[in-house]
């Protein structure tokens, strides 16, 4: 199924413009992960989302324990569940999940988000919550 693009001009934005059909993908490197989060709308189900997130370490050391991922929305959403534990408050949605990775080895899980029609991811951050091997 093919959505029109549509063109959102917010100053509130981090961006200013955001172009969309249908699914958005925000990446974002900090001092620890570089992390790819795409969210799709679920076919027949206006309200349900499929957030599609891969991370992988930015630096050279590796990581083995929990990662906390946090993504935020353009608008409050219901709910958000899949492989990693979640909480939701407002527009915002973490998740902690295992990762026991090697240094610039990817790994991946999925969400499912219910929310608002038109919903759109507007940013998605990966942090280290355990100590460094």
């Amino acid at each position: 199924m093919y959505l029109r693009p549509v063109i959102l001009v917010n100053e509130d934005l981090s961006e200013g413009v955001y172009a969309a059909s249908g699914s958005n993908t925000i990446m974002n490197t900090n001092s620890d992960w570089q992390i790819t989060a795409s969210l799709n709308p679920v076919e027949g189900n206006k309200n349900q989302y499929t957030l599609v997130v891969s991370g992988k370490h930015a630096t050279v050391q590796g990581h083995f324990g929990i990662v906390r991922a946090t993504f935020t929305f353009s608008e409050p959403i219901i709910s958000g569940y899949g492989r990693a534990n979640t909480s939701v408050s407002g527009a915002t949605l973490i998740s902690d999940t295992w990762s026991g990775n090697d240094p610039g080895k990817e790994f991946s899980y999925e969400l499912t988000v219910n929310g608002p029609e038109g919903l759109q991811l507007v940013n998605a951050d990966m942090q280290c919550r355990n100590a460094w091997n």
